[in-house]
Parts: C-alpha cells; sequence; structure tokens
C-alpha cells in the first residue's frame, strides 16, 4: 500500500471512529447484511463480531440498547464468553448491572455459563454480585448451582451475605470443592434452609458420604434438628442409607454442643422427617420472603421425642457487650415516581434513580418505592422509601422518607471470659483471646445484634449474640 492510500485509510477509520460518519457506519452494516437494530446488535455481540459491535456503536447505537427477547448486547457477550466485545462495551459506559428478562444480569449470565474472566472483569467494574434476579437467585448461587469452582472463587468474597444460601445448594448438587471456598469465605457449616436442614441434612439425604464427611470433618453438627424433629441420621434412615445413617448417629458431637445433645443424636431417639419441603422446592423458593433460607442462625435447642427440649450450649469464646451504630449523612426528602429527593448533611439536595450512586458514599440506589400509609389516628402518611445497597459489603438499608437511616454498625466491643480485658473490633480485623492465645479469629461481619468472627486455625464460624453470655 503506497503512502497517500495509508493515509486514506487512516483518515476514513478515524472519521468513522469518531463517529462523524453514521450514515457509512449503517450502510458497512447492510454490506454485513445486518439492519441498524437492537436485535441485530446483540446478536453480533454474542457472536463475538467486534467489527459489527463497533459499528453499531458508530451509528448511534444505545449500547443498552434490549433485544426482543430482553438482552443486551453485554449479557449477550458475557454469556457466550466474547471477552474482547465485554471490554469493548465497558469502555462505552455500559450500565454493568442492567436487568434483562427475568431480571437477570449480565454478571449472572457469566457466572452461569462458566465465563470465570468475563465474571472478574465485571466485578472488577463494579458489577454488583448482590443483585437477585425475579426468582431471587444471585450470580453466585448459579456458578454454584452449575458447578462453576472458578466462579464460585471469584465471586463468593464479595458476596458474603449469599454465602450461607450458596452452601445449601451446594450440599443439594453435591459439590465438595464449592462447599469448601464457601467455608473457606465466612458460610456458617450449620447454616440454615427455611424448614431447618442443614448442609448436612442435605447431604446425608442424597447419600453423598464424601460430602458428609468433609461437613463432619469441617465442624458440622450431627446432633441438629430440622422444624420437624429430624437429623442428618434421621434423613439418611429414611432415604435408607443405613450405613451412612448409623454413622451419623455415632458421629463425635463439635465441642460447642453439650452431652446431652449427643445422647440424643447417639440413641437415634429424634423423629423422622414429617412433611419437610422437596429439594426442588427448596432450590425454587430463595425469593426475598423466603430469607429464611439464609438464615445462619442456630435453633436454640434440639428436640428428643422421648425427653422434650434439650438446650444446646455453645461454647462462646467472647461476649458481645456493645455495638456502635451510624446513620447515613443523608435523608430522603421526596418521592415521585422512580425519582428520589435526597439530603446531604450539609444541606444539598440532589435527584436519584435506581442504579444511581450517593453522593460520597458507597450506597447505590436498587429501588424506589412509593408508598403511602394511615397513622394511628388514620390520616394518610407518606412512607415512601429507597433501597440501597453497599457496593462493598453487600448490605441492604432502607431510607425512609423523614427518618435517619441507621448505617451498619461501626465497630463492636467484646468481653472475654475469665478476663476484666475488652476489646473494640472492626471487620475484618484479626484478634487472639487472652485465655486463648493458640488460636487467631477474623472478624467477618458486624450487624446490628451480632458479630460474625471465623477462628484461622479450622475456619469455623461463630455467630457471637449481642448480649449472650456463654
Amino acid at each position: 500500500m503506497n503512502k497517500a492510500a495509508w493515509f486514506c485509510t487512516i483518515v476514513a477509520a478515524f472519521l468513522l471512529g469518531c463517529g462523524q460518519s453514521r450514515e457509512q457506519a449503517v450502510q458497512e452494516l447492510e454490506k454485513l447484511n445486518l439492519k441498524f437494530t437492537p436485535d441485530d446488535f446483540v446478536q453480533s455481540a454474542e457472536k463475538g463480531d467486534f467489527k459489527a459491535v463497533q459499528l453499531f456503536l458508530n451509528a448511534g447505537m444505545d449500547c443498552d440498547a434490549q433485544s426482543a427477547a430482553g438482552a443486551t448486547a453485554l449479557m449477550a457477550a458475557a454469556k457466550s464468553g466474547r471477552i474482547d466485545v465485554v471490554k469493548k462495551l465497558l469502555d462505552q459506559k455500559v450500565n454493568v448491572n442492567a436487568l434483562g428478562k427475568q431480571g437477570v444480569t449480565a454478571l449472572m449470565l457469566a457466572a452461569e455459563n462458566n465465563q470465570v474472566e468475563i465474571v472478574k472483569l465485571l466485578l472488577n467494574r463494579k458489577a454488583d454480585p448482590n443483585v437477585e434476579d425475579q426468582t431471587g437467585w444471585t450470580a453466585l448461587m448459579k456458578a454454584v448451582y452449575q458447578g462453576n469452582t472458578d466462579c464460585v472463587a471469584a465471586l463468593a468474597a464479595r458476596s458474603r451475605q449469599e454465602v450461607n444460601r450458596g452452601l445449601l445448594i451446594a450440599a443439594l448438587t453435591g459439590h465438595k470443592e464449592i462447599a469448601k471456598i464457601l467455608l473457606d469465605n465466612g458460610a456458617e457449616v450449620d447454616t440454615r434452609a427455611e424448614d431447618g436442614r442443614t448442609p448436612l441434612m442435605l447431604a446425608a439425604a442424597k447419600g453423598d458420604n464424601d460430602l458428609v464427611s468433609f461437613l463432619l470433618s469441617a465442624g458440622a453438627d450431627p446432633t441438629c434438628a430440622d422444624k420437624s424433629g429430624a437429623t442428618a441420621g434421621s434423613f439418611a434412615t429414611t432415604k435408607g442409607y443405613k450405613e451412612l445413617a448409623d454413622r451419623l448417629h455415632q458421629a463425635p458431637v463439635p465441642p460447642r454442643v453439650d452431652a446431652a445433645s449427643s445422647h440424643a443424636a447417639a440413641t437415634g431417639s429424634t423423629p423422622e422427617p414429617v412433611g419437610a419441603i422437596s429439594d426442588h422446592d427448596l432450590l425454587s423458593q430463595p425469593q426475598g420472603d423466603k430469607r429464611a433460607l439464609a438464615d445462619s442462625r442456630r435453633t436454640g435447642s434440639l428436640v428428643n421425642s422421648a425427653k422434650g427440649p434439650i438446650d444446646a450450649v455453645q461454647t462462646k469464646p467472647a461476649t458481645v457487650v456493645e455495638i456502635e451504630q451510624e446513620f447515613l449523612p443523608v435523608k430522603l426528602t421526596e418521592v415521585n415516581g422512580k425519582k428520589a429527593m435526597i439530603q446531604a448533611a450539609d444541606g444539598e439536595s440532589y435527584s436519584v434513580t435506581i442504579g444511581d450512586q450517593l453522593k460520597g458514599l458507597d450506597y447505590k440506589v436498587t429501588d424506589v418505592v412509593v408508598r403511602n400509609t394511615e397513622d394511628k389516628d388514620g390520616n394518610p402518611v407518606d412512607d415512601s422509601l429507597v433501597k440501597l445497597r453497599n457496593t462493598k459489603s453487600g448490605q441492604s438499608v432502607a431510607l425512609i422518607k423523614g427518618i435517619p437511616a441507621q448505617e451498619h454498625a461501626a465497630y463492636a466491643i467484646l468481653a472475654f471470659p475469665g478476663s476484666d480485658q475488652t476489646l473494640k473490633i472492626e471487620v475484618d480485623q484479626t484478634f487472639a483471646i487472652p485465655s486463648d492465645p493458640g488460636h487467631t479469629y477474623q472478624v467477618l461481619d458486624i450487624r446490628p445484634a451480632q458479630v460474625i468472627i471465623r477462628r484461622l486455625e479450622d475456619n469455623r464460624v461463630l455467630t457471637l449474640e449481642k448480649g449472650a453470655h456463654s
């Protein structure tokens, strides 16, 4: 190519790249048998046709345009592993958290289809791992269900509030390696499903010897009972796994449970499961009103059919004596449709809508809700709200009109058995117990009435209730 021809090519590319020739871009698309429509744009992204995607953008296509099927180009490219197209779209300031059909996001599709590099890229570009689709599933849960180990590892550290639900799904689907990843990222080994079942019970009901062994070694309590009074051993017995049931009934009880509870499991005196929901129902009901699926609190007692309730004594290494709360330095002053007016502490007011981030804060708007109720005298009250999610911790906060919003606890004060010493702790901090210097603990989360810690030596996760004593 001579210098003149080379110069003309560069000039033409420059003009096209600068968006100064929309008509020329459309003509180039027509030569490729493509129409200037969202459907063809999304299809080109799915196929990884970088040239066509660039032409669509040069011709003025909205990078967030959705196809008739409800997908954006980013979703299509993420699902099919077209990382070059994903990068290009992200550079165009595409909405990384846009919702498609049934509320899915690009991150969910990448996680579900084992596109780990795209998952990492989207997370680095502020994709929210805690967004739920219309069935209540997050990207992490989809990755767990599909057995996409690397995607789970990438997501778990960014989605702490979902690791418990993920562990239940891992137990149902028999993914031991994924269960280990989730436990390493703060999941509670005895987390509860809605009907009270634990991961150990779910694995036992499947006859999964390998996963049962792993969960027991991770500190799972074989004496835990679901709402019907059944233990893991009971489930194994009902399903016909006699050898596994015998093993579970004889399994040693973790130190945090007393000998009376051990006797209940060893004698097999707990009732058989009655009316427990099916695995299919468990997996299909994780939506917001089923949040008990993620409830990480242990029940206060175990049930023995012969003797009634048996208190489960938990050995806690510390007591929470104080949790210091903070309030968001903003208030909600007005809601109009899906737009809301926010007033900052310095008096500045500004408008936000879904997807916007509060100025100077790590909170993003996830929903704007118009609500009207009545006070005790029957007078109308506007208690509209803005739902917020912390982009770093994933914590959700409701900002109600005229009411200060309580933020995540800033710190907690721990007291230790047999010691007058107290310790101020914050999230991610590591600490030791004065009477037990051989163990090191890490603070996973500080909630309004709880502190979640993990013992680093064996990854055992403990929930310390405010004001609870061992």
